[in-house]
């Protein structure tokens, strides 16, 4: 009779599920905790939300699918250390190969005993889990499904992928180690090199990583997401989030493929395995070349970025970065090259063969320094790349806080020019950028600005660049004069106050005025003869006839105690006083400093005069439309107002005006506005304050110099506007 060769043991499969049963034990234990005792320990909360209830119940459930890849990713590695632990001592192993049973069906044996219950555990948990959720009245198979389905695809890709990171070694310690690394290498790759690009590469802060990071396949799961499902209110006029989809399928099921890719791949190297490796830090002869590269490099890689961190550089010049940091690389690479030699060789007599194995360090020393020398010499252009033009769709700058978006020819065109120049510059950038940026003179006659570029492309891509500038205030012809020329060019501030739709008479809803005014001056708008009255009233609280009635002693300590939290101060407001001491206060640097004394009088009395403090004017529907049309639209056309100013030089305190303006609309209804779908169910007894007040879009702006037509609204209605110089030198004019 023929005999027959079987890939599977049914004896070798039980005795695997039954000898390692605390580990899928301990995996249903911590199941049972997250998804049916969690659900059924917040029934009370489920009740109290009553319509919100289900879109909870859906977020916990598909929140699951998050914890379930961190729950694979261990319990996978763990079940793997155990179903092939034969395999890393050498009595069990001979006694593995003795067996009358094949490779293939020892292996699907082991695989099928460790992964089996595990699967397991995800059916019990689906079947407790929607048991729970009937018996609160809340149950939702699709969104129990849709974690079933996405658990299960990630422990077959990560079991499949410890399985064969167990066929790489013969150490069940290292094991764990090459799981770990080989999950996370991309991007740790990728932070190591983004640590480099920072000192090498101008103007590339880092990279994103890109399509690397599917290499990482922790990180790539752990990303996939559900996304919410609102739905509108209409009694309310607000939108409430009612269910959650999930959107990591297709990373789900191309890992699984891929995790079962990795079985017949573990299979294959299982059928060649010498079985005397049992113990060996690298069991495949093959791959120990490329453990001593990959040792090599990443050590010379992490140790560079450890020095470049832990001593700051930034005060030399390039030249001394990059000697340093290419003795870092060469260090480092020592290092990691010879300790994986000795894990090898396991032995730390790795020397004694003379210069034999420094050849392998010194040519990985050598891939490592070219690749540091092409990054300081831009030999691949990343530096100096800049899109074409017919490539670009828009173009957002982002400088000392302020924000433009271009997208227009000749706002395009203008940034462009821009980063050309930035790039010519490179050399006086690095110059200042390494010293003097550390020896700025007490008088402030050095800036730097941060500015940042980002292409949006017509393909759907970005390009983005970073760099520092360094700006001398008396220097009106540098970068950072052309990226504040860039950020004030007429599609910049077109963009920057555009509304999502237009402002009418109709549906503008308030208007606000500010300005720093002289407290006398801010009495007088508000009608109080005496400023002490206006600040104790208006500011303080307090009603006419209280202050009235204060004895003189209790009145001016709560005049004191008023104006030290009103008050501008060297033209900053007072963040907030020390509740200690208030003759403490924060100033614009967050430090607390001495709050300086109120200027008095020749007779003693409070020089009102000389004490600055932020008027507030409301406005109502017609004043503010009246405000938006006749003034801020037509100063906003001829580029008076919408200004930035990423230079605080004296240029900026001259003409920018110590005030500003708020007008609100309220978005109007339109077949734009994305589908309404009602609530099926009643909505829950909600507090006003949870409505949605997202339905007005505010126009904020501040004044200048050159904005006339609101500067006349501004004297209209009783406020006097000053300049930024003005209020901080205490200037009053005549």
């Amino acid at each position: 009779m023929q005999s027959k060769t079987s890939c599977f043991n049914a004896t070798l499969f039980k005795k695997h599920v039954t000898r390692f049963w605390p580990v899928w034990a301990a995996y249903l234990a911590i199941w049972l905790l997250e998804m049916p005792i969690a659900l059924l320990s917040r029934r009370e909360e489920f009740v109290h939300l009553g319509a919100l209830a289900p879109g909870n119940v859906q977020m916990h459930v598909l929140g699951g699918i998050n914890f379930g890849v961190v729950m694979s990713f261990c319990f996978a590695a763990l079940m793997a250390m155990a179903v092939w632990s034969f395999l890393y001592n050498s009595r069990s192993a001979s006694g593995a190969a003795c067996l009358p049973v094949t490779r293939t069906a020892q292996f699907w044996s082991a695989v099928l005993g460790g992964a089996a219950p595990l699967l397991a555990v995800h059916v019990v948990i689906f079947l407790l889990t929607a048991l729970a959720e009937a018996a609160i009245g809340l149950l939702h198979l699709p969104s129990l499904f849709t974690w079933l389905g996405a658990t299960v695809l990630h422990l077959l890709f990560f079991y499949g992928f410890a399985t064969l990171c167990a066929m790489l070694t013969g150490n069940i310690i290292v094991l764990p180690a090459v799981y770990v690394v080989l999950n996370f290498v991309a991007a740790g790759l990728v932070v190591l090199l983004s640590g480099i690009a920072d000192f090498f590469l101008y103007g590339i802060n880092g990279f994103d990583g890109g399509w690397l990071l599917w290499l990482s396949p922790a990180v790539q799961l752990f990303a996939d997401r559900a996304n919410p499902v609102t739905a509108y209110d209409a009694a309310r006029d607000a939108w409430f989030t009612v269910g959650w989809v999930y959107n990591g399928w297709i990373a789900s099921a191309v890992y699984a493929l891929v995790g079962v890719g990795l079985l017949f791949a573990a299979l294959a190297l299982l059928r060649r395995r010498r079985m005397e490796s049992a113990g060996d830090v690298v069991a495949v002869p093959v791959l120990k070349p490329v453990f001593r590269w990959c040792m090599g490099i990443c050590a010379g890689l992490c140790f560079a970025n450890l020095m470049l961190f832990l001593f700051n550089l930034s005060g030399t010049t390039q030249r001394m970065v990059f000697l340093s940091t290419s003795v870092w690389l060469i260090v480092g690479a020592f290092f990691g090259w010879f300790i994986a030699e000795m894990l090898i060789r396991r032995s730390f007599r790795v020397f004694r063969g003379g210069w034999r194995g420094f050849g392998g360090w010194a040519l990985c020393c050598a891939v490592l320094l070219l690749g540091l020398t092409a990054a300081e010499l831009d030999l691949f252009g990343l530096e100096r790349r800049i899109p074409p033009a017919d490539r670009i769709e828009s173009v957002v700058v982002t400088g000392a806080g302020e924000r433009a978006l271009l997208d227009e020819s000749e706002g395009i065109a203008q940034a462009m020019a821009l980063h050309r120049d930035i790039i010519v510059h490179k050399p006086q950038q690095d110059q200042c950028s390494n010293r003097e940026y550390y020896r700025m003179d007490t008088a402030g006659s050095y800036q730097i600005v941060d500015v940042y570029i980002d292409y949006i492309l017509t393909n759907g891509g970005h390009m983005a660049r970073y760099y520092r500038l360094p700006h001398r205030l008396d220097d009106t012809a540098d970068d950072a004069a052309g990226l504040q020329a860039l950020m004030n060019c007429p599609n910049a501030v077109a963009n920057r106050k555009a509304t999502p739709f237009e402002f009418s008479r109709d549906n503008v809803s308030f208007g606000e005025l500010r300005a720093v005014m002289p407290a006398a001056e801010c009495a007088a708008a508000a009608g109080y003869e005496d400023p002490a009255d206006y600040v104790l009233i208006e500011l303080g609280g307090f009603t006419a006839a209280a202050v009235e009635a204060m004895p003189e002693e209790r009145r001016a300590a709560l005049l004191r105690e008023t104006l030290a939290d009103w008050r501008y101060v060297d033209g900053e407001y007072v963040a907030g006083r020390d509740k200690y001491d208030y003759d403490q206060y924060y100033d614009q640097y967050g430090d607390y400093v001495a709050m300086p004394t109120l200027p008095e009088l020749d007779d003693g009395g409070i020089d009102w005069a000389h004490i600055w403090l932020d008027y507030r004017l409301e406005l109502n529907r017609q004043e503010a439309w009246e405000l938006y049309e006749s003034c801020v639209r037509p100063d906003l056309a001829d580029n008076s107002l919408g200004r930035v100013w990423v230079l605080q030089d004296s240029d900026y305190a001259a003409a920018v005006c110590a005030g500003g303006l708020d007008i609100d609309a309220r978005w109007p209804e339109s077949d734009d506005e994305p589908v309404k779908t009602p609530v099926a169910v009643p909505m829950p007894t909600l507090p006003a304050a949870q409505a949605d007040d997202a339905r007005y879009w505010s126009l904020s702006t501040v004044p200048t110099v050159d904005s006339a037509r609101t500067n006349a609204f501004f004297e209209a209605h009783g406020l006097h506007l000053y300049t930024v110089q003005q209020v901080r030198e205490g200037s009053v004019p005549d």
